[in-house]
């Protein structure tokens, strides 16, 4: 029996937070953390303790079907970088309030 896919699946760059070169911008009355990443500016959306890696990888997983996401790790905590790009992070506040609350957000900026 062959079986069609139709849908390509797409997992999200996961790279070590230690090899980035981030820096900090002004957006919607805050400053955000920065980072550069294959030509493309991102945002950090959240961050999450390692223990909820998991979560935060699936949560990625969802995302990446209409934003360009990155996750980054190190030993004690992972982020998930959104696009400047992306749709959402025109809404940052009100998406952002929407993250799912399994997460146990540590920070989200």
């Amino acid at each position: 029996m062959l079986v069609s896919i139709t849908q390509s699946t797409v997992i999200p760059p996961v790279i070590n937070e230690a090899t980035l070169s981030p820096f900090k911008f002004w957006f919607q009355t805050s400053i955000h953390d920065g980072m550069y990443y294959h030509n493309e500016l991102f945002c950090r959306w959240c961050t999450v303790t390692a223990t909820d890696r998991a979560q935060l990888f699936h949560y990625a997983c969802q995302l990446i079907r209409q934003n360009a996401v990155v996750i980054t790790a190190d030993e004690q905590q992972c982020s998930l970088w959104v696009s400047l790009r992306s749709p959402i992070v025109a809404e940052f506040e009100q998406v952002r309030a929407i993250v799912p609350s399994f997460l146990q957000i540590t920070q989200c900026r």
